[in-house]
């Protein structure tokens, strides 16, 4: 299944990723001026070098325009002394300073991705909130028609939920979903995309597949399940889908897709309440 550090959703929180964009301008301004700090103090070192060079050898000085007299070499050694001081000094405050802000720039980078992320992901199944649904249909539906290729959608139903809230509660409830994505995940292709839509209701976007294609992948989930209900996970509980599935047609958007297969979703539960069906 896809994380959210695999897609790039352009329509959606666009403010956050214009923040997040910026403070990676001001990371890399705060390096250019890193850099241009070592390029002082190298450019001091290679001045202090050559002076104290004229003082200490002024033999090697040939021009006599650089000879030094002795009585001004204290004079000198002490300039010298206090450039390399101050020098020193305005170089470990201006450290001091990009470091600061360094980590104030990183600070408000991790919040507002984190800020990015909280705000598509559903915090307690952990995939993609219904938020995210249109962009990413929008993207798939985009790339199926620019390649050609096929693209299926498939609303599931977790069967008789709020009985289930009923009966065992909501903290029993909240752990029968994340059991319900966690196998979903673990049966799925790594492209195909998970939505909880509202709910006990999900959306599985499946690129570069049919609706037969789809159906079989509905197939491996059901197998799963069984497998799941056989342990007697959540015991006097036994999980079922119903679920239905639409295949894209060029000219068609998004929520028409949403829109039949939550009819065949629908389809299937009137004509068998009890069984997950297609």
């Amino acid at each position: 299944m896809r994380d959210l550090d695999d897609l790039y959703l352009p329509e959606e929180n666009a403010s956050e990723q214009l923040s997040a964009e910026q403070l990676k301008k001001e990371l890399d301004e705060l390096d250019g001026r890193d850099l241009h700090l070592w390029s002082i103090a190298i450019l001091v070192g290679l001045v202090l070098a050559a002076g104290f060079m004229a003082v200490v050898l002024p033999n090697v000085w040939t021009s006599d325009f650089i000879r030094v007299q002795a009585r001004y070499l204290p004079t000198l050694l002490l300039g010298f002394i206090v450039l390399v001081v101050l020098t020193n000094i305005y170089l470990l405050d201006k450290r001091r300073q990009i470091k600061r802000a360094r980590l104030q720039v990183f600070q408000q980078l991790l919040r507002a991705e984190t800020a990015e992320r909280d705000a598509r992901m559903d915090p307690l199944t952990e995939c993609f909130n219904r938020r995210c649904l249109e962009p990413l249909l929008v993207k798939e539906i985009k790339r199926a028609e620019r390649l050609s290729t096929k693209l299926a959608v498939v609303i599931i139903d977790l069967d008789h939920f709020r009985d289930v809230n009923t009966r065992f509660g909501h903290i029993t409830g909240d752990s029968i979903l994340k059991e319900a994505v966690k196998l979903m995940r673990k049966t799925l292709r790594a492209s195909d995309t998970l939505v909880r839509y509202g709910g006990d209701e999900f959306v599985l976007i499946l690129p570069e597949a049919s609706a037969l294609q789809a159906k079989c992948a509905m197939a491996r989930v059901l197998k799963a399940v069984d497998g799941w209900n056989a342990r007697q996970e959540v015991p006097g509980y036994e999980m079922k889908f119903c679920w239905g599935v639409a295949e894209h047609e060029r000219g068609v958007t998004g929520p028409d897709l949403i829109d039949r297969a939550d009819r065949h979703m629908y389809e299937a539960k009137h004509a068998r309440p009890v069984q997950a069906g297609n």
